[in-house]
């Protein structure tokens, strides 16, 4: 007998769903902590009141029931949010929030939210059977809709007969069964061939083992991995391979592969596939944005008057998706589109529901992490979502922590609120109310007010929760079915809408870890430190591994990114070693796979490139990119701190070495393809005489040529890296220095040192690529010879030359080219 989970939340909104997608009607789903707090007050009262007649009063109730059908065990679980027994006499409350009035409301045993009731009656019943054996052949369910602005409540109470409940829950069961089915089928044939799977090549890579070894061993364990895994390694690979290999075993529910690039998903689907060639059969996803995924070109929010595929959406998508997952195993997002629109459904919200029957799913972290847009059907904050037992896959992790820090801080400004209302109109309902939006934010934000002391944040943060998001869910309600005109209306006041909701977020967690910022009609809660927050979604899961080329110092990011710094599992560990406690992570170093003499490194420390004495530094810099090039003919990137810098060395260079091919980065300019064209295997060929000739390309440090290119062999033979790569000294910079050395750490490391030299790893390694790649990195700032620098440098960079005195860079670089 084959057993299927499922929650009564999802069975019931599954199955029942029907209809249009409306982004108007998908307000309540983000008012979670509003209606957690409106389900807190009525049971309090009710608790109350049933106890003050003697009764017995229980909220929270957890209930687990199996149910057979047909070669299935369905288990189904979730939580009633009160049970009432006076007198022998059971009642099933469900309770929900609500702005609509309370007269507006009907008793209506065919919605939803009864069905969930009837569903809990129906566990509760033979819950009763299996303890005490108490037969119980009628049941009461109540429906209590709680004002979230005036804290009323009513409720509407239906009596069921055990027969009628079982007849209803059997036939969601019997609607459910495919869906089920499928996924029985899916876990079998995933199982049988995950065990089977051998790695799908020929030989691990040196360090790949290693690597392949403790992703499966935290898994097993239920362990937090750091490993800093230089390139070539075979990241991608070794951490899936691994992660299908412990699934396959029951060792996990579901895996999630967590990028910040779509190239780094490009390569975890490559990766699938080559496992999928060796007879895995393990159905995967990857999960595009909604903007850029949705088939509408002015990307607005989904309603049905201007969009067909919104229009009876979930009238349609059930059967889309049996139609996808029954025929497809490695979904990407071509995919996604042509079953998209062969069912005329919306692309991004179909690509949510086919994640469900995936055992991988390939998204970005904030699917994750970010409050506004993690995939609230896996980590649901409360509610009556099941334990989960996922894996985590973080690829590129030393991005995730500015990333957090951006997911858990929120900006407002005065000028989308007093914009939007003077384009409103004084006749408008919601005039007055966006007026005194601005008036709060202006009250607030005014540099003599002190809102760090007095927490008016927090006032600004209640008058969205209880008046401004309130005034415009009413408004919603009955103005979401306009013409064009009126719907793009509507669509600017939810942009609004959600930017308050997000305000009102950030304000709930706002703790020590965070700051605010306050200039004229401008308001920001920054999140300084997220390791928190990102350690509350990952205890979510059942392990997490965060694995990049440069997680450099890995205690640092260790600390950052949620894991344990009180005793860590460290590399001078064996990887499969039992003896992991419980309170440890696993941290691990590995080497690099490449053959060390195949990079020539130089560290130019008589040049500096401070801010003060960049002016003076034009023509050194200038002198050493020329200097680079010339020892060897091909493709060279030269990584600047930023466009401005970058702009002054290319003008001078480009003066004073006219004969070579130069390329520069444009800012804003978007066109990455074709600078990356223009890096070709041979170089460019020379029309006179055939032979390849050199092409510098000037690039901004950190930016998209920095991190995630892959130009192999010939395409790129050298890269100079100058400056430190230090973040621009902003306030933003100087309170997260401050904030960390309050707390007895390198506060300045932490906000510009570590995330500075993690940069210039990045662009360094985007020389050596493969075992075969030979190539020349130049360092070139004063500050190298600060050990705050150079002791940052990976194990793989020992031996780098250091110029000093009369040294000459071409003498270095052509000793280094003439044995190669």
């Amino acid at each position: 007998m084959h057993k299927v989970n499922i929650s009564v939340r999802h069975l019931v909104e599954f199955i029942l769903r029907s209809g249009s997608i409306d982004s108007g009607f998908f307000i309540s789903s983000n008012r979670a902590l509003e209606g957690t707090r409106v389900h807190q007050r009525i049971q309090k009262l009710r608790k109350k009141e049933v106890e003050d007649v003697d009764g017995i009063y229980k909220r929270e109730v957890q209930l687990r029931t199996e149910l057979e059908y047909n070669d299935i065990c369905f288990c189904i679980e979730g939580r009633a949010d009160g049970l009432v027994n006076i007198d022998r006499l059971v009642v099933i409350e469900e309770i929900k929030s609500t702005l609509l009035p309370l007269s507006q409301l009907k008793k209506d045993i065919d919605h939803w939210h009864w069905a969930q009731a009837k569903c809990y009656a129906y566990m509760y019943i033979i819950s009763q059977e299996i303890l005490s054996q108490e037969i119980i052949t009628e049941i009461s369910c109540a429906l209590i809709y709680g004002h979230v602005e005036t804290g009323e409540w009513i409720t509407f109470t239906e009596s069921f007969t055990f027969e009628d409940l079982s007849a209803f829950v059997l036939g969601l069961i019997k609607k459910y069964w495919d869906f089920a089915k499928m996924e029985v089928d899916l876990v079998n044939e995933s199982r049988r061939t995950g065990q089977a799977l051998a790695f799908p090549f020929k030989n691990y890579r040196i360090g790949q083992r290693e690597l392949a070894v403790a992703v499966y061993a935290s898994i097993l364990k239920k362990k937090k991995l750091f490993t800093q895994a230089p390139t070539g390694i075979g990241k991608t690979m070794a951490t899936l391979f691994s992660a299908v290999k412990a699934l396959s075993e029951g060792h996990g529910e579901k895996i999630f592969y967590l990028t910040s690039k779509t190239v780094q998903r490009h390569l975890a689907e490559d990766a699938l596939i080559q496992m999928s060639n060796y007879g895995l059969q393990m159905r995967s996803i990857t999960l595009t944005a909604k903007d850029k995924i949705c088939f509408r070109a002015e990307k607005r929010a989904c309603n049905p008057v201007s969009c067909k595929y919104a229009s009876g959406h979930f009238d349609r998508v059930n059967v889309a998706i049996l139609d996808c997952i029954l025929n497809e195993t490695t979904i990407v997002r071509a995919t996604v589109e042509a079953y998209a629109r062969k069912h005329q459904v919306c692309p991004s919200e179909y690509a949510l529901d086919l994640s469900v029957f995936c055992q991988v799913v390939i998204c970005d972290y904030n699917h994750v992490y970010d409050p506004k847009a993690k995939l609230k059907r896996f980590f649901q904050d409360g509610g009556k979502s099941t334990a989960t037992d996922f894996i985590l896959l973080h690829d590129e992790a030393h991005n995730l922590l500015d990333r957090g820090r951006e997911m858990f801080s929120v900006s407002i400004h005065r000028k989308i609120f007093a914009s939007l209302r003077k384009a409103l109109g004084r006749s408008h309902p919601l005039y007055k109310i966006f007026g005194e939006a601005a008036k709060k934010i202006r009250a607030i934000s005014n540099p003599d007010s002190d809102a760090g002391e007095d927490s008016l944040h927090f006032d600004l943060a209640a008058f969205f929760l209880e008046e401004f998001t309130i005034a415009c869910e009413l408004w919603f309600k009955d103005n979401h079915d306009g013409n064009e005109g009126e719907n793009l209306l509507a669509e600017e006041i939810l942009s609004v809408y959600f930017t308050a909701l997000d305000y009102i977020r950030v304000a709930d967690v706002y703790d020590e870890r965070y700051t605010i910022y306050k200039e004229p009609d401008y308001v920001r809660l920054f999140c300084l430190d997220p390791s928190h927050l990102l350690r509350l979604e990952q205890k979510k899961s059942r392990s997490c591994v965060f694995f990049s080329a440069t997680l450099t110092p890995l205690p640092y990011f260790q600390s950052m990114l949620g894991g344990n710094n009180k005793k860590s599992y460290t590399d001078q560990q064996s990887s499969d070693e039992a003896s992991i406690t419980e309170d440890n992570d696993y941290l691990l170093r590995l080497s690099s796979p490449f053959p060390r003499n195949n990079l020539c490194l130089v560290v130019e420390n008589r040049i500096s490139t401070k801010y003060h004495y960049r002016e003076q530094s034009l023509d050194a810099v200038a002198e050493r990119l020329y200097t680079m090039i010339q020892a060897k003919v091909g493709n060279y990137m030269a990584f600047f701190p930023s466009y401005a810098y970058l702009n002054q060395v290319y003008e001078r260079f480009t003066e004073c070495y006219k004969d070579v091919n130069v390329i520069r980065q444009q800012q804003g300019a978007g066109d990455e393809d074709d600078f990356l064209t223009c890096f070709q295997e041979n170089g460019n060929e020379n029309d006179n005489s055939g032979e390849a000739a050199i092409l510098l390309g000037f690039v901004v440090l950190g930016g998209i040529f920095s991190e995630g290119i892959d130009l192999k062999g010939r395409r790129l033979i050298g890269a100079a890296v100058i400056g430190v790569g230090l973040p621009q000294i902003s306030q933003e910079r100087n309170v997260i220095a401050n904030y960390f050395t309050a707390n007895g750490k390198k506060g300045f490391d932490y906000a510009y040192i570590y995330p500075g030299m993690n940069k210039v790893l990045q662009a360094a390694g985007r020389v050596i690529r493969t075992e075969s790649d030979i190539g020349v990195v130049i360092l070139i700032d004063s500050r190298y010879s600060e050990s705050e620098y150079w002791g940052l440098f990976p194990e793989e960079w020992k031996g780098y030359i250091k110029l000093k005195g009369s040294d000459r860079l071409s003498d270095v670089l052509e000793a280094f080219w003439r044995d190669k």
